[in-house]
């Protein structure tokens, strides 16, 4: 039976090569492992471990130490990545799902503005110290929606257009009364309900930003996640319905990488 370690050590693993299938090393794993709250044994134990996983089946024969505690190579055979998803949470898969389509070549290159400063604000929730970046992570999620709006109008120009940079929900407004009859009614109250919720994101990012000072019940790790998801969740959700639209200028309408 597996210990705990060793299980955690399979879940990171897929977490980490899920969306491309390629290997990673052991550092990796260990800044993963260590952002989980586990106590890593020493560097050589350590070591050992992932040699025992490939020998065990669990990972690929590739798999090879370097020693000073390294591995690199380090990917899961198809056995491997079963049982490191016999546990899955289900919003984790949730979140893994909508994040590799929002990490796609369709999203980042289409909207490279939003998703450089969103991906460094998840890098910093899932980092080692992720309590004290609470409001750089805030920061990084205002600077996504910022520029999110400002790429969304340029590649859907309103008839309309706000100048101003920080009027992210107008220039959503403006692209989304400009394009109503092509989007469809369903999808355009959507789109309406969304900018509600939009709102919300912002409030909750401007609390962010404020995370460092001593005003009122302090903010966790848990705030910053939900800042990240749903901002995330809500370009990836305008993106994709204004892609669907007839006739959307290019490039290609956005779709899950295969």
């Amino acid at each position: 039976m597996l210990q705990p370690l060793e299980k955690a050590i399979l879940v990171v693993i897929d977490r980490l090569t899920r969306d491309t299938y390629v290997a990673t090393d052991s550092d990796e794993v260990a800044g993963e492992l260590k952002a989980m709250g586990f106590e890593l044994p020493a560097a050589l134990l350590y070591e050992r471990l992932f040699g025992q996983l490939r020998d065990a089946g669990y990972l690929g024969d590739a798999t090879t130490r370097t020693g000073g505690g390294r591995v690199v190579h380090v990917e899961l055979t198809p056995y491997g990545r079963e049982v490191a998803r016999e546990d899955a949470d289900p919003m984790e898969e949730v979140y893994l799902a909508a994040r590799r389509l929002f990490g796609s070549e369709q999203f980042s290159k289409v909207y490279p503005g939003a998703f450089g400063p969103w991906a460094e604000a998840e890098k910093l929730l899932f980092g080692d110290q992720p309590e004290s970046q609470l409001a750089n992570i805030g920061f990084n999620c205002r600077d996504a929606v910022q520029a999110f709006a400002g790429e969304l109008q340029e590649r859907y120009p309103p008839d309309e257009p706000d100048t101003d940079p920080t009027h992210a929900k107008n220039r959503l407004r403006a692209v989304i009364q400009t394009y109503k009859p092509r989007i469809g009614e369903r999808r355009a109250v959507t789109l309406d309900r969304m900018l509600d919720l939009w709102d919300a994101d912002v409030d909750l990012i401007q609390r962010q930003t404020h995370a460092n000072e001593r005003t009122g019940k302090p903010l966790n790790v848990n705030d910053g996640r939900r800042v990240v998801s749903l901002t995330m969740f809500l370009m990836t959700e305008f993106a994709t319905i204004l892609d669907d639209m007839d006739d959307p200028p290019p490039p290609a309408a956005l779709e899950p990488a295969g």
